[in-house]
């Protein structure tokens, strides 16, 4: 396979899954704590028994709102596609792996690598079944990336407490196979990530060597319905703009809790390259963990803090390609740099200074 393109940031909502996905493979004590599909006044929506609302089936986002035409710009981009027509009426296009793949070309990506259920830990509110929803989600996760290994590299999500149940559920999918990396549930009241109770979690991962992500989530989004438009359109783009900086306390808790330095000094612990591709691909992707590592002759700090190469998604006409290429080599995050700085931005090496 030829690699142009990476997207390291795509998602698997659990709004798209297949409707009877949990209910029925889910423990006979846990049954009735699972997500399940039912009516509601905008059509049918997933739900639990105790009450939390998990977005319309087919719906826009992890949080799977209503789509409403204008409100957002890349929304109504894949409504032009009909996407959503397409799941009013039960098609799937995001978990059927033959026409994701169609998606996939029109885009002008070659492979993508796959967050899942983003935010469903938060809403459940229920740490033991959240686990067990994350057991199904993997397993439905393994076999949708068999289909196509080198198209979908997937990521298992891992239960963020407690870290029992990430240490099981991490050892089960070692057993399993078929996923590319892990990526632990990020919400605001998971354990921080400097706190020695972790340590069973970095000890495993270390030995597997497989990549760890933690997807970004922001801070508390305000809810901006209460605001005057004025006042809504301010908080809305304060939340957005700052969105990333939270990112620093995942990083930070890392660094100063010790993780780095107690598996990077003794060379054991290696955030290993997604073998897509034996080059450096281009990927555009958010959160912390991905597939552009450096060399492995480097040193383990400047590996973690390496950003991916940033760059928009093609439209899928090739005689603009080459121009949009030119235009995102310009943003660049490294370009300018110097040369201390544009290893850590993962430059390629011969990039124009």
């Amino acid at each position: 396979m030829q690699y142009e393109m990476i997207s390291a940031d795509c998602h698997v909502d659990l709004c798209w899954l297949p409707p009877e996905l949990f209910t029925v493979n889910a423990s006979a004590g846990l049954r009735d704590r699972m997500p399940y599909v039912t009516d509601g006044p905008k059509g049918s929506v997933w739900v639990t028994k105790t009450g939390a609302m998990l977005g319309l089936v087919n719906g826009m986002g992890s949080a799977g709102r209503e789509y409403v035409p204008g409100q957002i710009h890349r929304s109504d981009r894949m409504a032009a596609t009909g996407l959503y027509d397409d799941g009013k009426r039960g098609i799937r296009r995001l978990t059927d792996p033959e026409l994701r793949l169609r998606d996939q070309d029109r885009d002008g990506v070659q492979a993508e690598v796959l967050y899942g259920i983003l935010g469903t830990t938060r809403r459940l509110d229920d740490p033991e079944a959240a686990a067990e929803v994350m057991r199904i989600y993997n397993e439905w996760l393994a076999d949708f990336c068999d289909t196509h290994p080198d198209r979908y590299a997937g990521l298992a999500s891992i239960p963020n407490q407690p870290v029992e149940a990430a240490v099981e559920e991490v050892t089960r999918i070692l057993k399993r196979g078929g996923v590319r990396g892990l990526d632990v549930a990020n919400s605001p009241d998971m354990p921080p990530l400097w706190d020695p109770q972790w340590a069973p979690l970095w000890d495993i991962v270390n030995e597997a060597r497989l990549p760890v992500h933690f997807h970004t989530i922001g801070g508390q989004r305000p809810d901006f319905t209460k605001l005057p438009p004025v006042l809504g359109r301010v908080a809305h783009a304060v939340h957005i703009t700052g969105f990333q900086i939270h990112m620093a306390t995942i990083l930070m808790s890392l660094i100063f809790g010790g993780v780095l330095e107690r598996y990077g000094a003794t060379g054991r612990h290696r955030r290993e390259r997604h073998r897509l591709d034996p080059v450096h691909p281009r990927a555009h992707g958010c959160g912390m963990g991905g597939p552009v590592q450096g060399p492995r002759s480097e040193p383990e700090t400047e590996r973690v803090l390496a950003p991916p190469v940033q760059g928009d998604l093609p439209d899928g006409s090739r005689r603009h390609q080459a121009a949009r290429r030119d235009r995102d080599r310009q943003r660049h995050v490294g370009l300018g740099l110097p040369p201390p700085r544009r290893r850590l931005a993962r430059l390629p090496r011969g990039h124009p200074a």
